[in-house]
């Protein structure tokens, strides 16, 4: 017999639907191309030619001297190009994902809490956190996809384990090496995942169980096997942003701080910690695995390792780790498995750092990546408008005072590539500091 929702249920679930729905078009208000990797498209899917973000076809760098490995990055808006070059149509991508995601990401937490209003606040606090605005506001963002892909791929691999139908597990295995091949560190997340699963399950797993873990841990192996084979011989540069070959300890440290109290204080203050606490109640206590959830803070956990071994931060980083996490959270909160005073002081912290820190700075990286294309589109406009009807075909000297000082020439970059886009010869200009 179906239980009908309580009032409190039904209104949360009607204003979750509203927030969602609001949200989605927020993407189509006005979009633009930003001031960032977007300069990219500039020649290429603005100027009718293909997008390729991989090798040395790409027009400004060769992904594969800097060590990179993400083929698929990007790739998607070429099928929207097919379509429009108008940014609407890639944020309009970015609004079905953002739709998608939404519903995937309920139906896991269904799978693991009863409690449909928690499950609904969850996911509308994941719209807030700095590394969902800081990418879904953005086109080239591959994180974005990579949440996208995993949620799909963990709702196939959690269906498959009830229904054990082909077609669930062909989809897993598709998702997953999407997933793979669009950011480097998947690989280790999709790897671990499938080994804890098939070693939590392996007495009480049938065969088909097997294989599907089996073909996953042989799409992680593929994908290290191609990378150190064609990519790793050929590096030349360092990562940009990249201090792993020289240790700092006060860096490592400001990296820590800045994911524990800054960006992502789900992850490191609760999930990162329940990792640790369940690997010590499985392999020390002995306590019966989660077949499913265990590896899941596993996979987190190995992926957000990645960041601190190359001493990265940003507070996008970690937007693909939190589809592993909110599930496992929910499910030993609501059971009671994580009580006592070190995990009321965990929560009670990162409640603290949410409300001054995190969600402030997700909604401000939202309204400044929409307000700032709109900006930066108007100001290259009307300069151009001005240098053609002032100048007459003289050459000036355009100064950016104070902007970028010892960081590099990237916004200099990046401006004049959009004004010669825009129309204004490079014979007219020179870019000054």
């Amino acid at each position: 017999m179906k239980i009908n929702e309580s009032s409190s249920a039904a209104f949360v679930r009607i204003f979750f639907i509203f927030v969602v729905i609001c949200y989605a078009v927020l993407f189509l208000v006005n979009p633009q191309l930003s001031p960032s990797d977007e300069y990219a498209f500039l020649p290429t899917l603005q100027s009718g030619k293909f997008f390729p973000m991989y090798g040395d076809e790409f027009t400004y760098y060769n992904s594969v001297e800097l060590g990179r490995f993400g083929p698929l990055g990007g790739q998607e808006y070429n099928i929207v190009a097919l379509f429009t070059s108008d940014p609407i149509g890639y944020f309009l991508l970015n609004a079905i994902e953002f739709l998608i995601i939404t519903i995937v990401l309920v139906k896991i937490l269904n799978e693991y809490s009863a409690n449909k209003v928690l499950n609904y606040v969850i996911v509308l606090l994941l719209f807030t956190m700095p590394a969902f605005t800081n990418t879904f506001f953005k086109i080239l963002y591959v994180e974005k996809n990579v949440i996208f892909l995993l949620a799909l791929f963990l709702y196939s691999f959690i269906t498959f384990q009830k229904k054990q139908k082909i077609l669930w597990l062909v989809m897993s295995v598709i998702f997953a090496n999407l997933a793979i091949y669009y950011k480097e560190p998947v690989f280790i997340a999709i790897g671990i995942f499938s080994a804890g699963h098939l070693l939590f399950s392996w007495k009480t797993a049938g065969n088909r169980k097997k294989v599907l873990d089996g073909l996953l841990i042989a799409s992680a192996a593929v994908y290290a096997t191609v990378y150190l084979v064609t990519v790793f011989p050929n590096k030349v540069h360092a990562l940009p942003g990249a201090s792993g070959d020289v240790f700092s300890l006060l860096g490592f440290l400001k990296t820590i701080m800045n994911y524990c109290f800054f960006s992502d204080p789900i992850i490191m203050l609760v999930a990162v910690p329940l990792a640790i606490w369940r690997l010590y109640q499985v392999f020390i206590r002995c306590l019966a695995p989660d077949p499913v959830l265990d590896p899941m803070l596993g996979a987190l956990t190995c992926y957000v390792a990645v960041f601190f071994v190359l001493n990265l931060y940003s507070p996008y980083y970690f937007l693909p780790a939190y589809i592993f996490a909110f599930p496992p959270i929910v499910y030993f909160v609501l059971n009671e498995r994580v009580i006592g005073r070190f995990w009321k002081s965990a929560f009670a912290v990162c409640s603290f750092v949410l409300i001054v820190n995190t969600i402030p700075l997700g909604i401000h990286y939202l309204t400044y990546n929409k307000y700032l294309p709109v900006n930066f589109n108007n100001t290259l406009d009307f300069l151009i408008s001005d240098i053609d009807r002032r100048y007459n075909g003289d050459r000036i000297n355009l100064f950016m005072d104070g902007v970028d000082r010892g960081t590099g020439r990237g916004i200099y970059f990046v401006v004049g590539e959009f004004l010669k886009f825009k129309g204004l010869s490079i014979r007219k200009f020179d870019l000054k500091t």
